[in-house]
């Protein structure tokens, strides 16, 4: 599999619906800034000043009774309200402004204590926030997080009066205890506005104080959002259809509702068209036929099966990717999220797989994490205890040889030859016989992957420290060669091995059987030179030869490189 996002595009799980809407947001922040400088470098007007200081950038109170509320907060500070605070220069400008000061003015802990609301792009990862620690009347904060330090808010460890958070990224940032220490320090925090964050599980869900939360997600959103019910408002913000309905199923819409949570997206057309799609991944559902009692494994090959048997990789795409012309073919599978191809269109690219997977074996109770590389989407998922590398796009495509065996028997019922030749097979028709762990990309280990793997395409990128990529503690002895082969033991008398079975056959009656299967004899006998393929055909790859498949299957030809 190919590159499959816009050359452009920073990292493959930032597709451009979600890169467009960061911008746009991060525009007005930016708006927010020339609106500052303006003020402070000379346009002084009455309208400008009155238009900023009671904009979101800033506001400050001068009620009696709240100013007495701050000198007590002060005064119980061990830092004298007079120390002046050393604020770097990137932040000058946006704090003087929030607490009323000019530009080159001196800000004193006590100027901080008097702001009630900021705004401000945090973009230099070497400049401390701790100053934010001093900021303890302030009430609403809104930061767009682009300078490359994910640990940069560690150092704000209590915002005791905030009540609004609303923080923006468009870089791999985990939204936790350990990042933003502050956040479950504040006792009054009630509304929270979460733009390109990964979630970890349980972090949000344990913030019951909370009234209103608006997020913003793309493929990757860990939460259990049926344990949401404390809340008031659940708003997805810009979020698309089909990234919404990968993670929150109609089973999470009834209990929220039946809770008395509001549910509603920026667009009011959104949470009708995430109805809808539920409606049709619980139809595919209950179609598995699987029931409580279902392993994790049968879950998966259920959920493969009927992702190989309805999705069909897009041949355009493969060639264009072969070609080296394939920037923007992306888009349109992914254009109102990253469920789109897989449900709306005839063909499908490697995040549509992903999803389906994901979607799916969120509703079966399977857990399951999408993980992209620079150029591919795959999925992690656990079986019972084991994460294991599990790729739907790789599979599909993929066939595998069938013995058939034909025995002929004399008239004393004696076996006179045994003829064996091999009927190709798709991959789900060898997972539907229960013999998946035969196939390259259906439970890898990935620890193991350098033999099988392409160009670093399963090299995963921004991983969730959450999500555990670790040896399997057992592999499965299906992964291990078979035990095939011919041996001779006499001058015209052959044995025939394969697994358990061993047959002695006359030299002649050998001879027809290698001649009907073509050279190929016993069961098995493919996954004996298992390991040689692979290495044959990663020397192929290093030679920059693309159009090869590892079992042949000429649909996938020029898939991956």
């Amino acid at each position: 599999m190919g590159l499959e996002i816009n050359s452009s595009h920073k990292k493959a799980n930032i597709p451009s619906h979600i890169s467009d809407k960061f911008k746009k947001r991060l525009a007005a922040v930016a708006l927010g800034s020339v609106i500052v400088v303006s003020l402070f470098s000379g346009c002084s007007s009455n309208n400008i000043k009155e238009d900023v200081q009671s904009s979101t950038v800033s506001m400050v109170s001068d009620a009696g009774s709240e100013n007495s509320e701050i000198e007590e907060m002060i005064e119980e500070s061990t830092v004298d309200k007079d120390t002046v605070v050393d604020i770097p220069d990137s932040y000058v400008s946006f704090v003087s402004s929030a607490c009323s000061k000019s530009e080159g003015d001196k800000i004193t802990v006590g100027d901080l204590a008097k702001i009630k609301e900021l705004t401000m792009p945090v973009i230099d990862s070497d400049s401390s926030l701790d100053w934010l620690n001093y900021c303890t009347n302030m009430e609403s904060m809104m930061l767009s997080l682009n300078c490359g330090n994910s640990e940069i808010m560690k150092s704000v460890k209590r915002l005791d009066s905030l009540r609004s958070l609303s923080l923006m990224t468009n870089e791999s940032i985990e939204f936790n205890d350990d990042n933003f220490p502050f956040v479950k320090s504040s006792k009054k925090l009630e509304s929270i506005d979460l733009d390109g964050f990964n979630y970890e599980p349980g972090y949000l869900e344990s913030m019951t104080q909370l009234k209103k939360l608006t997020l913003n997600i793309g493929d990757k959103c860990d939460l259990d959002f049926k344990k949401l019910t404390f809340l008031d408002d659940l708003n997805f913000g810009d979020s698309l259809p089909y990234d919404i309905a990968i993670r929150f199923s109609s089973e999470d819409y009834k209990t929220l509702v039946n809770n008395d949570v509001s549910i509603a997206a920026n667009n009011p057309v959104i949470i009708d068209k995430v109805v809808e799609i539920n409606d049709k991944l619980d139809g595919i559902v209950k179609g598995l036929g699987l029931n409580d009692d279902s392993t994790d494994e049968e879950k998966l090959n259920a959920i493969l099966i009927y992702t190989l048997d309805n999705l069909t990789y897009d041949e355009d795409v493969s060639e264009a990717l072969v070609n080296g012309n394939a920037d923007g073919l992306a888009d349109e599978f992914y254009k109102e999220g990253y469920l789109y191809g897989a449900l709306e269109m005839d063909s499908a690219i490697c995040g549509n797989y992903s999803a389906l997977v994901e979607a799916l074996a969120n509703r079966v109770k399977l857990n399951s994490h999408i993980l992209n590389s620079n150029n591919h989407a795959w999925n992690l998922v656990s079986v019972e205890g084991n994460n294991y590398y599990v790729d739907a796009t790789w599979l599909d495509g993929k066939v595998k040889d069938k013995e058939v065996v034909s025995d002929k028997y004399d008239e004393q019922g004696r076996l006179v030859s045994r003829t064996i030749s091999y009927d190709s097979m798709s991959a789900q028709d060898v997972i539907k016989e229960g013999n998946g762990t035969e196939l390259d990309w259906y439970m890898e280990d990935p620890t193991k992957i350098d033999d099988i793997d392409q160009k670093n395409s399963h090299v995963a990128v921004d991983v969730p420290t959450y999500i555990e990529i670790k040896p399997i503690n057992e592999q499965s002895d299906s992964k291990e060669e078979a035990s095939t082969g011919i041996v001779d033991i006499t001058d015209n008398k052959y044995e025939v091995k394969s697994g358990d079975n061993n047959w002695i056959i006359a030299g002649g009656a050998l001879v027809g059987i290698l001649a009907a299967a073509g050279g190929a004899v016993g069961v098995g006998i493919h996954h004996k030179k298992k390991k040689d393929q692979r290495r044959r055909l990663q020397q192929l790859n290093d030679m920059n030869f693309s159009s090869f498949d590892s079992y042949g299957g000429g649909s996938s030809f020029g898939r991956r490189y």
